[in-house]
């Protein structure tokens, strides 16, 4: 089965519109491919969904939040990753016109 991370974005649009990522979500939620995501991704939904903004909105935003919890696939990693920048003084920019 295919799998696909719906970014906080796509959701929340879908919410509000009934457009392409309205379409995309309920494809989703009717199996058509599993929906992963996170425990920081769906923190991260609740809390943009809490905003003053979205009250009108709010029948929609309580089911979105309980179709996620039920069919969402939540991703668990088992490892920790480590990310290293280079320090400052070794990036450098050359642009040529």
């Amino acid at each position: 089965m295919l799998k696909i991370v719906l970014d906080t974005n796509v959701l929340v649009s879908a919410i509000i519109s009934k457009g392409k990522p309205f379409e995309l979500a309920q494809l989703g939620f009717k199996g058509k491919f599993m929906i992963i995501t996170s425990e920081p991704a769906l923190n991260e939904l609740f809390d943009v969904l809490e905003r003053s903004k979205f009250q009108p909105v709010r029948e929609e935003v309580e089911i979105v939040i309980r179709a996620m919890n039920f069919l969402s696939n939540p991703y668990r990693s088992s490892r920790n990753l480590t990310v290293t920048l280079p320090s400052s003084s070794s990036l450098t920019t050359d642009i040529s016109w």
